[in-house]
């Protein structure tokens, strides 16, 4: 039997919803454009629309697989795989079929791509904070206000994301992926529901293999719903596995390794204490973040106020808290943190948002603790971006 729908918030009307998903777009679609104005070059054989190296490197395999000579750097390479994100890759690949691609312009292409996918990570982010379930409700028109704006005042300090679109990598692709799962989470329980959350996590663990840990929020809350578990577990855990399995055994029969080859680069030969040693420093506004962000579930009358969304705002955290872990194990990204996050963790930065804006959105029962709240939780989403170094030189046009 189907679960009972979730408690939202009262008069839940599309519009404000749309309106909040139409800001947080605009906001970040702008950032993609001021980011992006740094791989522009004018050449004196044209203009050169660019992205980052590592970029190049997913396109060239992309490149090489389309053209039907394998998934390789280019025609004839050794069997090894050079990249992390193979679904991301395949995109890239299909770009080079459109009519006009070339070499000179294949990043214009990938940044429009990663722009639309902004708009619809704005529209996720929105609906998957409007839809899980809330508890005690607050007046209607307070809460629609509320919910309107809390997306965008606390995505404002969110800069990572859209950098890391305009530099070319599959970020933004990874976000839309872990909060469709979040939003699917929170609806009534249906066989297509669950079967959809399973294709999500089987596509994002094809795009990258540490989407596991952007996965937690949507996990906990299908763990905390109703029964009947037992199937729900079945129908999300097999074709996710069935999706994985292919893929790790389709990687060891072409390349003869269970995993890409960078994973082997950064995680063997060089010991746990030097990585830890080497990103503790890298990593310390995400780490004071990461412990910061718990402080408030101290309090029992959070608690309280959290209800049915503590397992959402809880699984958001413990995601962001362990990306910053995942990070600093590795050793950090080599190409250090871009507006406070690096490339593992700056999907979890925009949980750690989306948490933030759950947790003042459910404290509804008394305005003080509220604006407590928010002026703490716009204090912590702020505290790694303003804590990162060259922020003004990649504003710079």
């Amino acid at each position: 039997m189907d679960d009972q729908p979730p408690t939202r918030f009262p008069a839940l009307r599309p519009r404000p919803l749309l309106m909040a998903a139409a800001l947080l777009s605009v906001w970040q679609l702008w950032l993609l454009a001021r980011f992006y104005r740094l791989f522009i070059y004018d050449e004196p054989a044209g203009r050169i629309w660019g992205v980052a190296d590592d970029v190049y490197i997913s396109a060239a395999f992309g490149r090489t697989l389309v053209a039907g000579q394998g998934f390789l750097w280019y025609p004839g390479a050794p069997h090894v795989e050079g990249v992390t994100n193979p679904l991301w890759c395949m995109w890239i690949g299909a770009l080079h079929w459109l009519p006009g691609v070339a070499d000179a312009n294949i990043g214009l292409c990938i940044v429009i791509s990663n722009a639309v996918l902004l708009s619809l990570f704005a529209l996720l982010f929105c609906g998957s904070l409007w839809h899980t379930p809330i508890a005690p409700p607050a007046p209607a028109e307070r809460s629609a206000s509320l919910m309107a704006a809390l997306p965008v005042v606390l995505c404002l300090p969110c800069l990572s994301l859209p950098y890391w679109s305009a530099e070319g990598f599959e970020v933004t692709l990874i976000a839309c992926l872990a909060f469709a799962m979040l939003w699917l989470s929170s609806l009534p329980e249906t066989t297509c529901r669950t079967l959809a959350i399973s294709a999500l996590l089987g596509a994002g663990m094809v795009t990258r293999m540490d989407f596991v840990w952007v996965a937690i929020p949507a996990g906990l809350v299908q763990l905390t719903r109703p029964a009947p578990r037992a199937r729900r577990w079945t129908l999300l855990a097999v074709p996710a596995l069935v999706t994985t399995g292919a893929a790790l055994l389709v990687r060891h029969s072409y390349f003869g390794d269970w995993f890409p080859n960078t994973y082997y680069l950064k995680a063997t030969g060089w010991p746990l204490a030097q990585r830890w040693h080497a990103d503790l420093q890298q990593n310390a506004s995400l780490l004071q973040a990461a412990a910061a962000v718990w402080l408030p579930l101290l309090l029992p009358a959070v608690r309280r106020q959290l209800r049915g969304r503590a397992s959402a705002v809880v699984g958001s955290w413990l995601a962001f808290t362990v990306t910053v872990l995942y990070s600093t194990q590795l050793g950090g990204d080599s190409w250090k943190l871009r507006m406070g996050y690096d490339r593992h963790t700056v999907v979890g930065g925009v949980l750690l948002f989306w948490g933030l804006a759950a947790l003042v959105a459910s404290c509804s029962a008394r305005w003080y603790w509220r604006g407590c709240l928010l002026l703490w939780a716009l204090a912590l989403a702020a505290w790694p971006t303003l804590r990162a170094p060259r922020i003004a030189s990649e504003l710079r046009d």
